[in-house]
């Protein structure tokens, strides 16, 4: 089957059971050990991780699991209920697949358990510090050492909305050290048991290849034999590190068979480095060359937000080259790897969200999407997939139906203007650079400032 009918045929299955379930809130766990939070996907709310309740089985994730089996709708997975409202497949149906291709029964198999019941984790998203170099814009001191950095030094972004300046400015000031984190304790004692039922195991950050616990990991994976065949190692990545680094990684990354780099870029160019603070272009698409070079997987993931959209057909035609150079159709023919891309849509900070976005960029969307159909076949892997094809349209149904108006517009705008007079003054790497970098959006810009 194609994306397109596997997406058809989860929600059909999901449907004849309830409306409303999704297994990642079974077998899904992302947790941030330096602030001691976790959430069952990266869409919901971050929730404190309590020294008395299991790491997984939480009180509030039960609830949840028993609403979903009731055919309710928890509150805290609104991201996908806002894009199944606009008539898009949203992540609780397009990260299934990745659960049932170890097991294909997995949703009527969880059906029939009691929502009570503790599991493990099958897929484990986890980073252990917020140590990173850069400071993107939608990004916070709680995943960025360098945004703690500026906060602390510089004080807080004078934004209007409580909704666009909380996570710049109201951060767990007391992160947890390596040495004095009792939940490192816990995990630790957790996980030896925990890795056992685990699929895959997905290393976050901060930025991941700045900390010596993701070689060690790998490392470990990659000589244990029974680990190397069973447990998949995902590695996400700004990729603004040097080529050393990412070879490095590559190499026992090579040797695990279900490995993967997510690579984070949310446009192309100048825009990108100016959206991700920090980043430089060049080095990134050399590491990415160093990837296929080392016929390792990667994901594109693109946040997509209303500064994607100027270059994004860009970064298309440049994934396009990507593709081709991974199955061997470019300058190397020995590559044999995969590029796929990967575009969920930001929510917060609303400001940057692409809900503010005006009526010549949604046509500017429009007709990126048609030259993305045009460029999409299952059979061709040096094209887009149906599956990535419907991940971009869902992200232009979902502006279409929810963009902001009114007042609400008017004071999102508002902040947008704001946060870029602030953040460009803010940053060396950016300093002065929006109205340069950004001249298809002047008049944007002037718009929202009125």
């Amino acid at each position: 089957m194609n994306p397109i009918e596997v997406y058809k045929d989860i929600k059909e299955e999901y449907d004849g059971i309830s409306p409303s379930m999704c297994v990642l809130k079974w077998y899904h766990l992302e947790m941030h050990l330096s602030t001691g939070q976790a959430h069952s996907c990266y869409h919901c709310p971050q929730e404190p991780l309590q020294l008395d309740q299991d790491l997984h089985n939480t009180d509030s994730k039960i609830k949840q699991r028993e609403q979903m089996m009731d055919g309710e709708r928890p509150d805290v997975c609104s991201y996908c209920w806002d894009a199944e409202d606009s008539g898009a497949y949203s992540d609780r149906i397009t990260l299934t697949p990745v659960h049932r291709m170890h097991d294909p029964n997995v949703i009527t198999t969880t059906a029939t358990k009691d929502p009570k019941e503790h599991v493990y984790p099958r897929y484990l998203e986890m980073s252990f510090s917020n140590t990173c170099q850069m400071q993107c814009t939608y990004c916070g001191p709680e995943k960025s050492s360098t945004w703690e950095q500026s906060i602390t030094k510089k004080g807080e972004y004078e934004l209007s909305e409580y909704e666009n300046y909380h996570q710049y400015n109201h951060w767990a000031k007391r992160l947890y050290d390596d040495e004095n984190n009792p939940f490192v304790k816990k995990f630790m004692k957790w996980f030896p048991e925990a890795k056992k039922h685990l699929h895959t195991l997905r290393i976050t950050g901060g930025e991941p290849l700045l900390h010596p616990q993701t070689f060690q990991l790998a490392k470990e994976i990659s000589e244990s034999e029974e680990d190397r065949l069973k447990l998949g190692l995902h590695i996400n990545s700004n990729l603004s590190l040097s080529t050393r680094r990412v070879s490095d990684i590559c190499k026992y990354l090579h040797k695990i068979p279900n490995s993967k780099i997510y690579a984070s870029i949310d446009t192309w160019g100048t825009h990108a480095e100016w959206i991700r603070t920090g980043l430089h272009f060049g080095q990134f698409q050399q590491n990415i060359k160093t990837i296929i070079d080392h016929d390792v997987d990667i994901g594109i993931m693109c946040t997509f937000n209303v500064l994607s959209i100027p270059k994004f057909k860009e970064m298309l035609f440049a994934i396009l080259a990507m593709k081709k150079d991974a199955v061997g159709c470019g300058e190397n023919e020995m590559h044999d790897c995969v590029v796929a891309l990967d575009t969920p849509y930001l929510t917060t900070p609303a400001h940057l969200s692409a809900l503010i976005a005006d009526d010549k960029l949604l046509s500017e969307l429009e007709d990126t999407l048609v030259y993305m159909l045009r460029n999409t076949d299952d059979m061709n892997p040096t094209l887009f997939n149906s599956g990535e094809y419907t991940k971009v349209k869902r992200v232009y149904q979902w502006i279409k139906r929810n963009r902001f108006t009114g007042e609400e517009l008017k004071r999102h705008r508002k902040d947008f203007v704001k946060f870029i007079d602030i953040h460009d003054k803010r940053t060396k790497s950016n300093s002065g650079k929006w109205h340069k970098t950004f001249k298809d959006l002047h008049y944007f810009y002037e718009m929202c400032n009125e």
